[in-house]
C-alpha cells in the first residue's frame, strides 16, 4: 500500500472522496465463485479507507516539479486503452469473462481458476458448465484504467464469514469431511478467488 506521505500532494485523493468512489463501485467486495461468476454477498468489509492511487497519462513533453518527479515516478504509468479479444466455448469461460477476471496476461490469476478446477473437479455444477459446449463467442473489450485501489491491507471477514469459518474450524481435524463440506459452502456461498486490486476505468 502507497501511504499518503509517499505521494505528492497534488496527486491526492481526500477521504471523503474515496469513501463516494467506493460507494458508488458495485461488487468491489464480491469475490469469485467456482462456477466463475461473482458471489452474491461480500467477503469482506473495509475497516479502513484504502488509497486510491491514479494512473495518470504523462506525454513525452509535460513538466513535473523536481520534488515531485523523486516520489511520484513509480506512480507515472502510460494510461493507454487496452484492447482485449477473447473466445469463449464453455459456460465457464463465459461466466469469468462477464466477471471481468478472464484476462490471459494474468497469469497469477489463472493459475489461481487452474488450482480452482481441481478442487471442484467432482463438483456437478462445475463440470456441467465446463464441458457443456455452447455457441462459440467472440468478445471484444476496450479499457482504460485510471486508478488502482489495493485490498490488501484494509480488509476484514465479515461476520457472516467468520461464523462460517468458524463451523469448519470446530470440525477439524476430528470430522474432516465435515469439515471440507463446510469449506466448500464457504466458497459457493462467499466465493474461491477473492480480488487483491481494484482497477477503476472505462
Amino acid at each position: 500500500m502507497v501511504n499518503d506521505s509517499d505521494m505528492p500532494s497534488n496527486f491526492l485523493i481526500s477521504k471523503d472522496e474515496r469513501r463516494r468512489i467506493l460507494r458508488q463501485t458495485k461488487d468491489w467486495n464480491k469475490a469469485l465463485l467456482p462456477n466463475g461468476k461473482l458471489a452474491l454477498e461480500p467477503c469482506f468489509v473495509h475497516q479502513s479507507v484504502p488509497d486510491i492511487i491514479p494512473i495518470f497519462n504523462i506525454s513525452e513533453n509535460a513538466t513535473i516539479n523536481d520534488d515531485s518527479e523523486a516520489t511520484y515516478s513509480y506512480h507515472q504509468q502510460q494510461r493507454k486503452a487496452t484492447h482485449l479479444c477473447m473466445q469463449t466455448k464453455t459456460y465457464w469461460t463465459r461466466n469469468l469473462f462477464y466477471s471481468g477476471i478472464a484476462d490471459p496476461s494474468d497469469t497469477q490469476t489463472l493459475k489461481a481458476l487452474k488450482f480452482c478446477t481441481t478442487v471442484f473437479k467432482d463438483d456437478g455444477e462445475l463440470k456441467r458448465i465446463m464441458s457443456v459446449k455452447r455457441k462459440k463467442d467472440l468478445h471484444r473489450l476496450r479499457y482504460q484504467t485510471k486508478a488502482v485501489i489495493d485490498l490488501t491491507d484494509i480488509a476484514r471477514l465479515t461476520s457472516g464469514f467468520e461464523n462460517y469459518l468458524k463451523e469448519a474450524m470446530e470440525a477439524w481435524p476430528e470430522e474432516p469431511k465435515t469439515s471440507w463440506n463446510r469449506l466448500v459452502r464457504i466458497w459457493k456461498r462467499y466465493g474461491f478467488l477473492w480480488p487483491e486490486k481494484l482497477y477503476l476505468g472505462m
